[in-house]
């Protein structure tokens, strides 16, 4: 190095102890009350949170060598390994202020010196956490009575070990994703924009701003000519088109859609298998919860059909007639695959039938596409939701606010337990409450979609 640069360093380090030695402190007070919060949060809120779970563990978990459970847990931490890159990627493990990056990259300081804090701080909180379960799952075996000293070390090992494993894996992400002054920034700025959707409740326009502008395939023309005005079923042909183009078009949202809904709709041939017992209903709420949340991706068309309408028309089509068109894709799309996995699954587990899990597994997809049509005529946040709600307990208008955001989620996980507990007593039941509730989520956005053309 030479001596210009040298200097150039020693005179950026200066400038930095400078700014770090004059920054504003938090005083005293704020101190005390922020260790106060914190402690009776853990207390009030946390400790009967982790006390359920840990009773819930207790009455579901199998015994510590049943195959079942090395099975689905591997699998489970192998899904959640193989998405944090993903996450990583998305969400800036060692996320930095707009104001430090302007100031400290642009600086003749080493990059490593400015992120291995961070970076060290996410592997540490990652190690931590995966701790933490480790200790629940333990906690959970000392209630069962099965509880041995000689289990503590190797378990909160292997679970220190997978939060290693956790932390290494979003800093990859993050890597993948780029540590130079303009990546970071940009992912600064969006995180920033989506940060403050989140505290407005916005929350699916979060979701919209949290990815990377899409810039493959801008010239690509095999949907044009498919598609062709002179073809057969023109209006179909053009918006499934155009729904193939933009899977085609984000290949890692649309991958990670596959890859969830396919673990969903394995896991839902357990619910028609001995292995689920009593847990059926937990395992068809988080089944269908997946299921809607992995179909997100593909249901990009039908949003935004659904946020045009009053708007000027793009096409020559009526709103219900295009919201039809463009729910062909998600609709087969999430039926096949989760239809496919169920199939496959019952197949190879005992006890199971094929034929009952790929048509369940097929009407699951159907109900996850008509929730999130559902969800796409909600329209903006109403205005009323944000008056106040004074409780003894506080102003509760963020709870309301919380809630219109997760009707979806939640409207899943409930149409998922209602439909796995009837599924587990009379089939017959289950396939008759599944129709009327695919019926009932129609007509419900039918008359959404009518309340926005009225108003």
């Amino acid at each position: 190095m030479s001596h210009g640069a040298v200097a150039a360093e020693a005179r950026a380090r200066r400038r930095v102890r400078i700014l770090l030695r004059n920054r504003e402190r938090p005083a005293p007070g704020e101190v005390a009350y922020l260790g106060y919060l914190t402690i009776m949060v853990v207390i009030v809120v946390a400790a009967p949170i982790v006390r359920s779970g840990v009773l819930w563990l207790a009455t579901v978990l199998p015994t510590a060598g049943d195959p079942l459970l090395v099975r689905w847990g591997w699998g489970g931490a192998l899904l959640v390994l193989g998405l944090l890159p993903v996450v990583g990627w998305y969400t800036s493990p060692v996320r930095i202020p707009l104001p430090e990056i302007d100031l400290l990259f642009t600086t003749a300081l080493p990059r490593w010196r400015l992120v291995l804090g961070r970076a060290l701080r996410c592997v540490a909180f990652a190690v931590l956490l995966g701790t933490m379960v480790a200790g629940l799952m333990l906690s959970a075996r000392a209630v069962q009575g099965e509880f041995a000293p000689e289990m503590l070390a190797p378990t909160l090992g292997f679970g220190a070990a997978l939060g290693l494993c956790a932390g290494a894996l979003l800093l990859l992400g993050q890597l993948i994703r780029g540590t130079r002054w303009y990546a970071l920034r940009e992912q600064a700025e969006r995180l920033d924009a989506v940060s403050t959707l989140v505290a407005t409740g916005e929350f699916r326009s979060a979701a919209g701003r949290i990815g990377a502008p899409v810039k493959l395939g801008r010239t690509w023309s095999w949907a044009r000519r498919w598609a062709s005005p002179r073809s057969p079923a023109f209006a179909l042909r053009l918006m499934v088109s155009r729904d193939l183009l933009g899977i085609a078009r984000t290949p890692l949202r649309s991958a990670a859609a596959l890859l969830v809904t396919g673990i969903a709709g394995a896991a839902s041939s357990l619910v028609f298998s001995a292995a689920a017992g009593g847990a059926a209903p937990l395992v068809g709420a988080i089944v269908l919860l997946a299921v809607y949340s992995g179909v997100g991706p593909w249901c990009r068309g039908l949003r935004a059909a659904a946020e045009t309408i009053g708007a000027p028309a793009v096409f020559p089509f009526s709103a219900p007639r295009l919201l039809l068109l463009h729910l062909a894709v998600p609709t087969v799309l999430a039926s096949t695959v989760c239809a496919g996995s169920a199939a496959l699954t019952a197949f190879l587990l005992p006890g199971s039938t094929a034929g009952p899990a790929a048509f369940a597994g097929a009407l699951l997809g159907v109900i996850a596409t008509a929730l999130r049509l559902l969800g796409a005529l909600k329209g903006p946040l109403p205005q009323k939701l944000l008056a106040p709600v004074p409780t003894p307990a506080g102003d509760l208008a963020g709870a309301n606010v919380m809630l219109w955001n997760l009707d979806g989620p939640i409207l899943a996980a409930l149409i998922g337990a209602a439909l796995a507990a009837a599924a587990g007593s009379m089939p017959l039941l289950a396939l008759i409450l599944a129709t009327v509730v695919v019926a009932v989520l129609v007509l419900w956005s039918s008359r959404r979609l009518r309340g926005i053309e009225d108003g």
